[in-house]
């Protein structure tokens, strides 16, 4: 480990201040999701397959025991910034999961609709992780979600 990396652990773990600095500075919600979405292009299938199968194992196994079983595709808080442009991940999941008879719910229009800044909606600095403002978002995206399931069951 290098000098850097340590004194980088040394500040992480000591320092309120260097942690906000270095969010304010690097853009680690940015870092975050261009890590994730390499994943997600088309020439990355194979990975992309190996990835997604234990979801599919999941899938299958609780269909056998008729459990029912629905994804949520969580959105980075960069994806949101930019809307569309950054969206390739659900769309890929989305007909994923749609070719192989998944349920799914995707939140994204909820986000987009929210009428707040994306930073709102996470934790100062974090990539995916939601403050209570995008909590109360998600939770509108499910009740709607399940309102719709219920209504059309009874």
């Amino acid at each position: 480990m290098g000098i850097f990396s340590r004194l980088n652990e040394f500040l992480k773990s000591r320092s309120l201040l260097y942690l906000y600095l270095k969010g304010l500075l690097t853009d680690p919600q940015m870092r975050f999701y261009k890590a994730e979405a390499m994943y997600y292009n088309e020439d990355n299938d194979v990975i992309f397959n190996k990835n997604i199968q234990p979801i599919l194992n999941i899938a299958k196994t609780l269909e056998g025991y008729q459990i029912p079983f629905t994804v949520i595709i969580a959105p980075y808080e960069a994806q949101l910034r930019k809307g569309e442009a950054l969206l390739q991940p659900q769309k890929k999941l989305s007909a994923f999961f749609s070719s192989n008879g998944i349920d799914y719910i995707d939140p994204v229009p909820d986000f987009l609709a929210a009428g707040v800044s994306s930073k709102e909606l996470y934790l100062f600095c974090d990539p995916m992780h939601l403050s209570e403002k995008g909590h109360r978002v998600m939770f509108g995206a499910l009740m709607r979600r399940s309102h719709l399931v219920f209504s059309s069951t009874h």
